[in-house]
């Protein structure tokens, strides 16, 4: 479905959305191409939780065992805990960096505030906990605190295909969609084949052009405008899964990276929740989402860990 509209006025999940994302920029509704303008302007270690518990089928915008990773997690079984009922989806997200906190917020908030929401968060996936500055103190990733605030368990294994991290989805977590944004690891099929919706990635740019892991720093190289996110399916083939919904924005021309990337986050995250019922109830699907045209790829190769992927 294709569209171009023009501002309008805040409905009350964007108003959610914005209070809760707490960046405080206009969000427009995902139906269909919008444009808008931006201006400048190996074992398992337990860490007590801060706290308690364009075709017609393209939504398009222009605008305990020892684990090898980490559990951090106020008790390991509260991934077994059911959603409210048997008709909520078990949603599994995997993220990193601020941007990726920002939508697993975002994403809790609207589960907790919508009536009779159709999915859950259970847990959240992300990289291992680092050491943030030299001879500083080793820290979870901004998801990684995020989720623990909500009271999410969280698993961090040192890489997405371990067999015991995989078996730990299997067994306990067993997700029913996955989301990912900016989580940083390749996904193999066996983690791909364990959600029956699939799993949802959000893309900081206007697929096929920059597939990779720099897509929005290739995109103000390249000087595009203007650029845009997409919310795709993943598949093995990295960025290469049919389209959901993209959305297009108009940059001002001295734009950064660093400021348009938490941007076009805020913009996939509302289109994210838009599709998300869809997808729950199996409107949107692999087979109905648009396929992307092999012939239009443009790589996005590393530049720098801030543009996403």
């Amino acid at each position: 479905m294709i569209r171009s509209a023009a501002t309008k006025p805040l409905s009350a999940l964007s108003i959610a959305i914005l209070s809760t994302m707490a960046i405080g920029r206009i969000l427009r509704p995902c139906h269909a191409f919008q444009s808008i303008a931006v201006r400048r302007g190996s074992r398992i270690n337990i860490v007590p939780s801060s706290s308690s518990p364009a075709p017609s089928n393209l939504h398009s915008h222009t605008h305990h065992h020892h684990y090898p990773f980490q559990l951090y997690s106020t008790d390991p079984s509260d991934s077994n805990k059911e959603p409210p009922n048997d008709n909520v989806a078990r949603v599994l997200f995997l993220g990193t960096p601020e941007v990726a906190a920002t939508t697993l917020r975002a994403l809790h908030h609207h589960s907790q505030t919508t009536p009779s929401p159709p999915y859950a968060i259970v847990a959240a996936v992300t990289q291992p906990p680092k050491r943030r500055k030299r001879r500083g103190k080793i820290l979870p990733s901004p998801v990684g605190l995020v989720a623990e605030e909500l009271g999410l368990p969280v698993l961090s294994p040192e890489k997405a295909r371990d067999a015991d991290f995989l078996d730990q989805l299997e067994r306990e977590i067993r997700p029913d969609l996955c989301i990912t944004a900016a989580y940083g690891q390749y996904l193999p099929k066996r983690f791909l084949a364990l959600p029956k919706y699939g799993t949802l990635n959000i893309h900081p740019s206007l697929l096929p052009r920059w597939r990779g892991s720099s897509p929005v720093q290739r995109s103000l190289e390249a000087g595009d405008n203007p650029v845009g996110v997409s919310v795709l399916f993943t598949v093995s083939k990295m960025d290469a899964g049919p389209i959901v919904c993209q959305e297009s924005v108009v940059i001002d021309e001295n734009e950064q990276a660093t400021t348009l990337l938490p941007k076009l986050f805020e913009m996939g995250t509302k289109n994210l929740l838009e599709v998300l019922p869809k997808v729950i109830d199996g409107e949107i699907t692999m087979d109905t989402a648009t396929v992307q045209d092999e012939s239009r790829v443009v790589e996005a190769g590393v530049i720098d860990s801030s543009g996403g992927g």
